[in-house]
């Protein structure tokens, strides 16, 4: 599966006055020279990080004129490949759906830190490549709370 994830979040060590820049707003810098959170999707193999680094950047925006001292917000921006699988039941193929469930979530922090939540619960599917044997039904992200964790469930109907 191939496609493009946004996070965003707030860095409060990225803030700075625009006055003193020429009033410079807003940046893109590599992701690699930021703080980036380590989201994870769990049930998926090895993202191909060789493939897709190298298109990785922050785009990062003063707080500075916000009424509020959350600090910069940044935006990463990557396009993933991830190989996703999950068990299926072709019991009446081929007038069968299925139902894959994905998670994404931090490795190492917990809820107090990082707070996972979906910008948009409905994914846009206009542009998804066309497959004859099978089609997308639906994509959504759905919030779960387990424990001191928070967790996106990515649900795929098809």
């Amino acid at each position: 599966m191939r496609f493009y994830f946004f996070q965003n979040w707030y860095d409060e060590f990225l803030d700075w006055d625009p006055r003193e820049y020429g009033m410079l707003n807003k940046t893109i810098v590599p992701y690699n020279q930021i703080w980036i959170p380590d989201t994870y999707l769990y049930n998926s193999e090895t993202l191909e990080r060789k493939k897709t680094e190298g298109m990785m950047n922050a785009i990062i925006e003063t707080g500075f004129w916000a009424n509020d001292s959350r600090g910069a917000r940044v935006q990463l921006m990557f396009p993933a490949i991830y190989k996703l699988s999950c068990a299926m039941n072709v019991k009446w193929f081929p007038y069968d759906s299925q139902n894959c469930t994905f998670i994404i979530s931090s490795w190492t922090h917990d809820k107090a830190s990082i707070d996972y939540w979906a910008t948009y619960p409905l994914v846009n599917l206009k542009n998804m490549a066309r497959n004859d044997e099978w089609e997308v039904l639906g994509f959504e992200f759905e919030r779960v709370e387990q424990y001191k964790l928070a967790h996106l469930l990515i649900d795929i109907d098809f």
